[in-house]
């Protein structure tokens, strides 16, 4: 059997056992199965070393840059002229995005090196609060440990998508019956197929673009901003089918879930117990955040909460989409932390944690 057979094949069995999770998550109403359903199975299935073909399950490195930026667009389909209206009055949550991100990174850093007996590096890096790519880099670049670095930042971007969509579908039971998109059929026209192409352009430059020029979460924001642009003054009416959508949930799922490692179980098991000491000073901590915002009129707690947890920018979004909230407001919060992240977080580290006394050994 050729490489390349083995590639193709192996990234079908991958795609089949995510089907299997999806349709187990939508058996047990698990809310946004298409994403967390495979998410766990891939997981679980990665983590216990399990071979097909010869090999862990896996996805090809490019299906995750090709599937995001369909996120990206389906999130700013949502942007019309009221939105872009009502977005003077969102800016006292935004800027509460700076002190939140700075608070949240030092209180999880103090946790970790308290709790977890974590070395300042390790424990700085991994409480980073976005930016897994850069806050792994620069960790192992001032000598920390990188593979609990990207341990710690899956595990709790993990944990945060398996219990967010509880909670708030908990709190706004209504909220997980409300489907993400209108479920009309498209009619294919030769002018709903050059918006597509238009559509499907743009994206990829944007995309590109961003990622040429350092755009932090490159391949989801690029995308949004450029869609944004298009919908918000009609140039563009055309919606992403749900099909594509769900298939995109399914791609980042089991990317997320492919990450882990059969060598992991070890250092993940003793990690874990962090990971959910983090989780949980991050709901506490964006959910005070969201109740003093809710109190100074700027939104609803849930949306507000979603726009303040913990997770990755395009998995957040997705579960405001699926959830009937506002996935615009959601993603603005959220590309906010990001940018906020990888430019303040170096800053603080040089400044406030490289020069503290290292009393703790590394573990």
């Amino acid at each position: 059997m050729t490489a390349i057979l083995r590639n193709i094949l192996l990234t079908g069995a991958t795609v089949v056992v995510a089907l299997l999770g999806v349709l187990l998550a939508k058996l047990v109403h698990m809310p946004l199965p298409w994403m967390l359903g495979s998410l766990v199975i891939t997981m679980a299935v990665s983590l216990l070393d399990v071979e097909l073909f010869g090999s862990r399950l896996k996805l090809p490195s490019w299906s995750r840059a090709l599937f995001v930026p369909i996120l990206g667009i389906a999130i700013s389909s949502r942007v019309t002229p009221d939105v872009v209206a009502g977005l003077i009055h969102w800016w006292p949550s935004l800027l509460t995005v700076i002190p939140f991100v700075v608070a949240l990174q030092l209180l999880n850093y103090r946790l970790f090196r308290s709790l977890g007996g974590y070395d300042k590096v390790t424990a700085y890096f991994s409480a980073s609060p976005g930016g897994l790519v850069e806050a792994t880099l620069q960790g192992a670049n001032n000598g920390g440990v990188p593979t609990r670095i990207v341990l710690q930042h899956s595990a709790r971007v993990t944990l945060s998508l398996l219990f967010v969509p509880w909670f708030i579908s908990a709190l706004v039971p209504a909220a997980a019956a409300r489907g993400p998109l209108p479920r009309d059929a498209v009619f294919f026209s030769s002018g709903i197929a050059a918006e597509f192409a238009v559509l499907a352009l743009s994206a990829a430059v944007a995309a590109f673009m961003a990622t040429r020029f350092r755009i932090p979460a490159s391949v989801m924001i690029g995308p949004f901003l450029v869609g944004a642009v298009l919908y918000a003054t009609g140039s563009i009416s055309v919606q992403v089918p749900v099909p594509l959508i769900d298939l995109a949930q399914l791609i980042i799922g089991a990317t997320l879930g492919t990450r882990f490692r059969p060598n992991d179980r070890k250092l993940l098991v003793s990690s874990l117990w962090m990971s959910i000491v983090a989780l949980i000073s991050s709901f506490v901590l964006a959910g005070a955040t969201s109740i003093l915002l809710y109190l100074a009129g700027v939104g609803s707690i849930p949306i507000l909460f979603m726009s303040f947890s913990p997770g990755g920018l395009a998995e957040m979004s997705m579960i405001a989409v699926a959830l009937g909230a506002d996935p615009v407001f959601v993603a603005a919060h959220h590309m906010v932390r990001i940018i906020v992240t990888v430019t303040i977080s170096p800053y603080i580290f040089a400044h406030l944690i490289a020069g503290e006394h290292e009393d703790v050994n590394r573990r």
